[in-house]
């Protein structure tokens, strides 16, 4: 009658024993998909500041390329202007 007892507290211990496996690993897929989750976001947040960057160094060379054609034309207002006082 022993052994019936020793063997049914073996049964129910491996499988205590399996269900903790298996519990870890649910655990373990769970961590790995949150860290993967994880992950993306950073990298969708990398490529959105990458873009807002990019975005930025085209308005400031825009506003550059404007300056230097305000510039142009006032010096080509100044030529003019000598010109027409020299006439």
């Amino acid at each position: 009658m022993g052994e019936g007892r020793g063997s049914r507290w073996n049964g129910s211990q491996r499988a205590l024993e399996e269900s903790r496996k298996v519990s870890l690993c649910h655990q373990e897929e769970g961590r790995q998909e949150e860290e993967e989750e994880e992950e993306e976001e950073e990298e969708e947040e990398e490529e959105e500041e990458e873009e807002e960057e990019e975005e930025e160094e085209q308005e400031e060379e825009k506003e550059e390329e404007e300056g230097e054609k305000e510039e142009e034309e006032e010096e080509e207002e100044e030529v003019e202007g000598e010109k027409e006082e020299e006439e």
